[in-house]
């Protein structure tokens, strides 16, 4: 991947470069004169940009210094710390630009930096350091996850399309002067809610309106359960894409098994008030979601599983694409918290005890400024708590920006929950700037044919009892001592690079990195198992202690 540096935008005014000393009022390159920080060599591209607050210290700090100060808003060193200078200077660029003065770096505060500049049309075939600058900007306004190639291809032309749509401007995939003010701005040409096509059904908590006995299609009329939401849905048979949007306030919520999806377009649950490219503080809090209690503890089960439809004419009863979408709520209180589960009630052994892939999966989610707290038995008793979020069968997921706080099992199973557990066949899953915190089994464990997978740029405190990767299957010596187990094959090709590292959970000692069970790097399984030429278990890189 060809990178563009500031040692190099720096020179590129002709072509179009990110931002630029001519293009700045005289007073800011006086200021840069007399305290300018040393840019040269700075990383950009990111494939997503994190939320930086007051305290972080981090290299996507350095980046937003050397772009505040390109802005002529920041005059001090690149320190990479989100120190009260920084947070000073983000802040006075966020009223210069109109946006609201939080201090803090969201997605909004990052699209406008990240595509400030000249404006040139831009089209498929194009190519360039404005190029570039364009796939920044939808990286950070909608996660695009676009290589920064500076080629605008087929798939810049459709974060394009996409963002033009998000923002109510015409779609044609073409950058020209209503989308650059739109990006520039960092948050559209009306800087409200964007018009939305999607089939709308809103909840409100009981004590807002929220009653089951309600409609749900206005937002007079909220209704105030998920399952609720999905019978609506089943009612309706929308041929679009569906926004669940949820009130803030706190919903005591019984186990969800969702089973409608539409395919080819989405469904997404969302805050009532979130737009896309939003981040946290561009909302007014994120909706509740908290178990049920039975006598005086909560109920044992999950908050929501996303399952395979049970009618066997639904398009998706063999899997595919489910497209289920979760931004910015809390969930808290359930013994587990969210499960991608493309097996259940399927097939998945054969006649000789193999595992065996029961169905195509529940493929294509997202999961995005969640935040899972008191997750576990020792929170919610009864049953096994096994992860805050579980894919079973379910590949090609996003899982970003998350925190993970609690996430504990009692007693001789406290091992048995993780962070994050991808399992059986849940494949090419990216986990990127997730915080797992005190987290009583290994914070993230695959298993079982679980490949491509990466792990990046995720922070750990206090988690974990062997390692913060933990790669496991069952092979011939384990079903023989855990007999009705399923024979199993080991995963490979997963990625474990650059996260920052911590302590193990009870906070004796630093925790290992990885782990392996049954051990060895190219350890198949035996049997039938078998890993392609060359390929390993495992890859890890530039992780920190």
């Amino acid at each position: 991947m060809r990178r563009f540096r500031y040692s190099q935008l720096w020179r590129a005014v002709a072509a179009g470069a990110a931002l630029t000393v001519l293009a700045m009022p005289v007073q800011a390159q006086a200021q840069q004169q007399a305290a300018a920080p040393d840019c040269s060599g700075v990383q950009t591209d990111y494939r997503s940009y994190p939320v930086l607050r007051a305290g972080d210290a981090r290299a996507e700090v350095t980046a937003a210094q050397c772009l505040l100060h390109q802005a002529g808003h920041y005059s001090g060193a690149a320190t990479g710390s989100m120190d009260s200078g920084t947070v000073a200077a983000v802040r006075d660029y966020q009223d210069g630009k109109g946006l609201p003065s939080s201090g803090e770096v969201g997605a909004r505060t990052w699209t406008a930096l990240l595509s400030a500049g000249t404006t040139p049309l831009l089209r498929d075939g194009d190519s360039g350091a404005a190029v570039a600058r364009v796939q920044r900007s939808l990286n950070a306004a909608l996660s695009a996850d676009l290589a920064m190639d500076g080629l605008y291809g087929p798939n810049t032309e459709s974060a394009v399309r996409g963002y033009q749509s998000s923002r109510g401007l015409g779609v044609d995939g073409v950058v020209g002067p209503n989308t650059w003010a739109a990006l520039q701005s960092g948050k559209g040409v009306s800087g409200g809610n964007p018009p939305s096509d999607a089939f709308q059904v809103f909840l409100a908590p009981a004590n807002a309106g929220g009653s089951d006995a309600n409609s749900g299609l206005s937002v007079s009329e909220p209704i105030r359960t998920l399952n609720r939401a999905q019978q609506v849905l089943a009612d309706a048979n929308p041929d679009t894409d569906v926004e669940v949007r949820i009130r803030q306030g706190t919903y005591a919520a019984p186990q969800t098994d969702w089973r409608f999806y539409v395919p080819g377009h989405s469904v997404s649950f969302i805050p009532i008030d979130y737009s896309p490219g939003d981040d946290a503080s561009d909302i007014a809090g994120r909706p509740v979601f908290t178990n049920v209690r039975d006598g005086g503890s909560y109920r044992p089960g999950w908050w929501f599983r996303v399952m395979l439809p049970s009618d066997p004419d639904d398009p998706l009863y063999e899997g595919g694409n489910t497209n289920v979408n979760f931004r910015y709520l809390r969930v808290q209180n359930y013994t587990n918290g969210l499960s991608f589960d493309g097996q259940t009630p399927r097939k998945y052994e054969d006649e000789n005890g193999w595992r065996i892939k029961p169905s195509e999966g529940v493929n294509g989610n997202s999961v995005f400024g969640m935040d899972f707290r008191n997750i576990g038995n020792r929170h919610a008793p009864g049953k096994t708590g096994y992860g805050a979020i579980l894919t079973t069968n379910s590949s090609d997921n996003r899982i970003t920006n998350n925190a993970f706080n609690n996430i504990e099992n009692s007693g001789n199973q406290a091992g048995l929950i993780h962070g994050l557990y991808i399992t059986h066949y849940s494949s090419s899953n990216v986990v990127e700037r997730n915080k797992f915190e005190r987290v009583s089994g290994d914070p993230v464990k695959v298993r079982n044919e679980s490949n491509y997978n990466t792990f990046e740029h995720n922070r750990f405190i206090r988690t974990g009892r062997s390692a913060h990767y933990r790669g496991e299957f069952c092979d011939a010596a384990c079903k023989r001592k855990n007999p009705g187990t399923s024979r199993q094959c080991a995963s490979y090709h997963n990625r474990f690079f650059r996260n920052d590292l911590g302590l193990n959970y009870a906070g004796t000692r630093n925790l290992a990195t990885w782990d392996l069970s049954p051990d060895g790097l190219t350890n198949a399984g035996g049997g039938q198992c078998s890993l392609p030429s060359g390929e390993k278990r495992l890859a890890t890189g530039y992780n920190n202690h």
